[in-house]
């Protein structure tokens, strides 16, 4: 062997040296000099003349050493470490000197490790290395203590060993106390001691809290293209970026979040070390792609300039409407591109080592809507399948695209008040052709299982948390309904279902007498009959007689006509049934079936009669239902066969299990309720089945749903109504429940509609029934020039030829003489042209002077129905304020003295009584001087239309008869004369002027005719309501509607109120009465006002005629109640948008009255530490 050779050993060997050279000090040193400086750690013995000297060089300690004399320079050779990998984790180098004890070297969670038999403790998710040198000793981990093979730890790599690396992964949930173990010697062991590293527990709720450092933040937008679907993610960090300097006291700032500033706190290099341990939750260091070039904790090269650009966690906010949102790795327009490093970035579909698996906290935040409308397979209406493995709405697989192992550790998911994450509804199954398929008869569509809302898939012990904010949704789409079974059918094909028909003719004579007839070939002689003798023969004896017969022709009838099962309806979710571009519905109802005119076969024609050997079909059955959101919808025949079911079933809120244990890994916090989850939440994303686990110990809230409630607000989006405006009358009631309530409309307002007067409304129509001022504008009804004496104004009586009038239109109300078209109203001109048919009734006040000191009577006419009444004025009509205020005398009183009835014959029906000199004024118009006094007379009259078949519509104007004048004319005719009242027969002309007046129908339409003798007549239209003077009155119905929103159509609005319609600033009463000014001056003229029937009327008659003052019995408030049982640490209430009347107590039991001017949802929330309830009730 030469002198001086050069000794190569490993990292972990160790080289023994055995000395015997008397005054040569053998020393193993850093360089090649004599003396005793220079010296390498951690040598046995350095410096021995007579002995062993002995080192085990470390790991990282790679490199040239010295073997060499103190005394001589010449004496000494190169020691040659060669370096190893160093294995993740811990490493504790594990050694045997005797049968006792284990003597243990290097380090672990809490640092060093030193001595025999000593304790070893690391974290869930730690790796922990023995480098075992101790033949003869062979090591075991254990669960317990003891020599022996038996109860080792799972998943140890190389169990056992007594000369290599025994080395182990501690999974989530294995916190506790295990064993290392000589197998062959009890005395040899010590205690490994797991601790638990926050891998379970409730979820709870983490904003973005700033350290004080800076934020970077980059955006992108998201599936579909057109929406406004966008991820923003912000990064706390980078750090250090350029080439400033790297303090200890930003770091303590920035990784141990001392924040406000606080330079008191120790921090060390040892805790700055990248922690690797992906069940970490809240590491100093991060492991993340920008903090790969910081040591970790297993290393020993840390240096401050690593943390260059480092990064502390990660926060992604999802803002608007997603199609599928992708949490899982980038794609461009999906997952989430946490280092901005693009589509060929770590992150990407194109990686699988970014930071994804990674232990750097990622936070995720929904704050929009995410949605999947995906049909998954066999899907669609007439699939032969339930549509499974749709695409969830949102989603965190990192696996895909590509199926690759890539874990997601240490994320949270917070689904946010103003989120909703819609599962895809299943489509109702239907196919439209019956008939059979594969030799035998068609089946009924199955329906479509619904789409899961969230899906957390993925692999690794790290478990993903998601926090359900109070008002979030994770509804999972509900399933659709089975088509309904199909008529039916027999056999193999449609001949088995047909029959046959039968046609009979004459037979043909037979060429020879006496033979019989004969039919078309195939065709059967069913009947013979004898005839006419046949000529005698030569011998004059008789031969016969020639036959007749009928023959019958066969042939296949046609098919039944199959009833066809109604459409399946769709489930609840994201679907197409409400909204044209999709949208959230609720589950949708089954269609009915088919109801064929022909269910038997037939016999095409000239093929004769049924025989009736064939079979029938049957009428379609209805669709099932489809399901609620999470739920299964409805079947509706036999059960199918695996794998098919008959209905969909209902999507899971969310799911998810590991691919490599078949366990979840994630878990629910937060408010968990029947509100915030639909469809299950167990791990499995098969649908429908078991419902959610229950929350122990969770609150229960009950509120009461059972109001009504209603007010004037506008149209709003479809969803929600404000008060910016009185376009609608806008009711609730719960479920299948209707509202009663009153509408009052009071006037005292101008007469004329003109402009230089103007008025605050003419009327208004809602929910088909119309409020209005008595009509100011009246015309001749016969006057029309549309009418033909072949319509129904030819049967019109000559009285109503020449009296009726009926209300038309103000059109020539202006007046400007240098415009044809700005003339005046004329009523002898501006004749009606609407027939009002099937309207409210219309009314007209009418003035004139009675002399009351005579008997009157009145003659009436009417096409359809009028009335005609006296107001009695006790009080001039403007000298409202001379009421009593005890109602003892009231300002006027109605008297009916004439009624039409409906549907009455315009030709000969008829009234003419006398008028009980009772209902006439005489006090108020200081018309003493003469024995006659001003009267007002009001008419009604209502148009009717047809009854339904009664007549051809076709043959009318727009193909509407109701509508035209010329066979749906209406019209009142009366007059009011003195004397008593003749006893009238058939109307004719020459009846009426003998026993009326003679000279009845030769007036001339003028004022002063002397031949007038009549204080009303229809005909001369005489207004009592001139433009000086007002119309004062008011009229009120009562309503019965259902939930929903009625328009109301307004009519000659003062634009003082409102453009179309009244505006916020008319709604009074928390919008429940409405004020109306006529644009002169600010006094209110006309109110319209919803009253609650249930509480009586105080107000008098005066007050009723009043528009400036508010009935008493003004719809009021409603009850908002609930009732809260069992635990809870926090109850709250709040009404969204807000609402000042609402003040919510606090108690567990308790109610408050309020009055929404929009619609507003009241919530009521109770929660504990491990479980919430939410319960809420919407009034529109």
């Amino acid at each position: 062997m030469p002198s001086n050779p050069e000794v190569r050993i490993k990292e972990g060997e160790r080289i023994n040296f055995h000395v015997d050279a008397t005054g040569h000090p053998f020393y193993i040193k850093t360089t090649n000099t004599t003396g005793t400086g220079d010296l390498v750690s951690g040598v046995t013995n350095n410096g021995a003349t007579d002995g062993t000297v002995t080192w085990t060089p470390p790991g990282g300690s790679a490199g040239t050493y010295y073997y060499k004399c103190g005394n001589h320079a010449a004496m000494g050779g190169v020691i040659t470490v060669v370096g190893t990998p160093v294995p993740p984790g811990y490493i504790v180098n594990l050694t045997a000197s005797d049968n006792n004890n284990y003597t243990l070297d290097g380090d672990d969670r809490n640092g060093v490790v030193s001595g025999n038999d000593v304790d070893v403790t690391i974290k869930e998710g730690d790796r922990i290395n023995f480098i075992v040198d101790a033949a003869g000793h062979p090591l075991y981990l254990k669960i317990q203590a003891g020599s022996g093979t038996g109860n080792q730890i799972a998943g140890v790599i190389n169990q056992g060993d007594d000369d290599g690396i025994v080395y182990w992964t501690a999974p989530a949930g294995s916190a506790g106390t295990y064993y290392y173990q000589c197998g062959n010697h009890a005395a040899m062991s010590g205690r490994l001691i797991v601790t638990g590293n926050s891998q379970t527990g409730t979820p709870v709720y983490t904003g973005e809290e700033s350290n004080g450092g800076p934020i970077s933040e980059h955006c992108y937008s998201l599936n579909p293209s057109w929406s406004n679907g966008k991820l923003c993610v912000r990064r706390a960090g980078p750090y250090f970026l350029g080439s400033g300097p790297i303090k200890f006291s930003k770091m303590r700032q920035y990784f141990k979040e001392i924040y406000p500033v606080d330079n008191t706190v120790p921090i060390s290099a040892s805790e700055l070390k990248r922690v690797t341990n992906v069940l970490e939750r809240d590491p100093i260091v991060p492991d993340s792609v920008e903090n790969e070039n910081i040591a970790s904790v297993t290393e020993f090269n840390w240096k401050c300039s690593q943390f260059r650009g480092s990064v502390k966690r990660y926060w992604a906010h999802q803002t608007g409407t997603v199609s599928q949102f992708d949490m899982g790795r980038f794609s461009g327009a999906a997952g989430i591109d946490w280092c901005d490093m693009g589509i060929n970035g770590r992150d990407s579909i194109n990686s699988t080592t970014g930071n994804h698996p990674k232990n750097i906290q990622k936070h995720i935040y929904i704050k929009g809507i995410c949605y999947s409308s995906d049909t998954g397979t066999l899907g669609l209406m007439d699939d032969m399948g339930n549509g499974i493995d749709k695409i969830p709405a949102a989603r965190l697989i990192p696996s895909e695209p590509n199926n690759n192992v890539v874990p997601a550790n240490n994320v949270r998911i917070y689904v946010e008040n103003t989120a909703s994450i819609y599962g895809s509804a299943g489509t109702g199954g239907y196919d439209n052709i019956g008939g059979y398929e594969n030799g035998a008869p068609k089946k009924s569509v199955p329906g479509k299982d619904g789409g899961t809302a969230l899906k957390i898939q993925h692999t690794g012990d790290s478990k993903t948390d998601i926090f359900i904010q109070q008002t979030a949704k994770i509804w999972g789409g509900g399933g659709s309904g089975e088509q309904g079974e199909m008529g039916d059918l027999e056999g193999t094909s449609w001949d088995d279902m047909i029959g046959t028909c039968g046609r009979t003719y004459p037979a043909s004579p037979s060429g020879t007498c006496g033979d019989d007839p004969t039919c078309d070939v195939g065709d059967e002689l069913i009947d013979t009959e004898d005839g006419a003798a046949c000529p005698y023969d030569e011998n004059d004896n008789p031969t016969g007689n020639a036959k007749t017969g009928t023959c019958e022709k066969l042939t296949d009838s046609l098919p039944p006509q199959q009833g066809i099962g109604g459409r399946g309806g769709d489930g609840a979710g994201w679907g197409f049934a409400v909204y044209v571009g999709g949208g959230p519905q609720d589950g949708q109802s089954g269609s009915p079936g088919t109801i064929p005119d022909q269910l038997c076969p037939t016999c095409a024609p000239g093929t004769g009669f049924y025989k009736r050997d064939g079979k029938c079909s049957s009428p379609g059955g209805r669709g099932g239902d489809g399901g609620t959101w999470g739920s299964d919808g409805g079947k509706t025949g036999e059960d199918d066969k695996a794998p098919l079911n008959d209905a969909g079933k209902g999507g899971a809120a969310i799911c998810g299990l590991n691919p490599d244990t078949g366990a979840k890994n994630w878990e629910v916090g937060g408010y968990i309720n029947d509100n915030t989850l639909k469809g299950k939440y167990t791990g499995d994303c098969v649908g429908g089945g078991s419902p959610p686990p229950p929350v122990p110990g969770a609150p229960d809230i009950t509120m009461d749903k059972t109001q009504h409630y209603v007010r004037f607000g506008d149209g709003g989006n479809g969803t929600q109504f404000g008060s910016s405006e009185a376009s609608h009358l806008i009711v609730t009631a719960p479920g299948n429940e209707k509202v009663t309530f009153g509408l009052i409309h009071k006037y005292d307002d101008k007469a004329s509609g003109r402009e230089s007067y103007g008025i605050a409304l003419r009327g208004f129509e809602v929910a088909g029934k119309i409020y209005g001022l008595p009509i100011t504008y009246w015309g001749v009804a016969y006057d029309n020039p549309k009418r033909q004496a072949t319509g129904n104004l030819g049967i019109w009586s000559i009285f109503m030829q020449k009296f009726a009038i009926f209300p038309t239109g103000p059109y020539d109300v202006c007046w400007d003489p240098s415009d044809d078209m700005c003339d005046g109203y004329d009523p002898y001109s501006d004749y009606p042209t609407d027939t009002l048919a099937g309207q409210a009734t219309y009314e007209g006040f009418f003035g004139g002077i009675v002399r009351t000191d005579q008997p009157t009577f009145i003659l009436a006419q009417a096409d359809n129905f009028a009335e005609v009444i006296v107001r009695r004025w006790n009080f001039a009509p403007q000298d409202w304020f001379l009421v009593p205020a005890d109602g003892s005398i009231p300002h006027y009183q109605d008297f009916q003295i004439a009624a039409v009835a409906p549907n009455s014959n315009p030709a000969i029906d008829h009234v003419c009584v006398n008028i009980p000199s009772s209902v006439w004024s005489t006090g108020w118009d200081d018309d003493d001087d003469y024995s006659g006094h001003w009267q007002e007379v009001y008419v009604r009259i209502q148009n009717s239309k047809f009854p339904e078949g009664s007549i051809d519509h076709s043959q009318c104007e727009n193909g509407n008869c109701d509508t035209d004048w010329n066979y749906n004319p209406g019209g009142v005719a009366f007059i009011i004369g003195y004397g008593n009242a003749p006893t009238l027969d058939n109307m004719t002309e020459q009846e009426l002027r003998d026993k009326i007046d003679d000279y009845l129908f030769e007036w001339g339409y003028a004022d002063d005719d002397d031949r007038n003798t009549y204080p009303f007549e229809s005909r001369r239209l005489i207004t009592s309501n001139p433009d000086t003077r007002r119309i004062i009155g008011h009229k009120q119905q009562t309503f019965t509607l259902a939930q929903g929103t009625y328009p109301i159509t307004w009519k000659e609005l003062n634009p003082t109120n409102g453009s179309g319609n009244p505006n916020a600033s008319r709604l009074k009463n928390n919008s429940k009465r409405l004020e109306l000014l006529d644009g002169d001056g600010g006094d209110t003229n006309q109110s319209v006002e919803i009253l609650d029937l249930n509480v009586d009327n105080a107000n008098t008659e005066a007050e009723l005629d009043n528009p400036k003052v508010p009935c008493t019995n003004i719809y009021g408030s409603l009850t908002i109640s609930w009732t809260v049982t069992g635990t809870y640490d926090v109850l709250t209430g709040v009404a969204t948008p807000s609402d000042p009347t609402f003040s919510f107590s606090g108690q567990a039991s308790g109610s408050d009255l309020v009055e929404p001017v929009q619609t507003t949802t009241y919530t009521i929330t109770a929660s504990n530490q491990g479980a919430a309830d939410v319960d809420s009730v919407t009034i529109l």
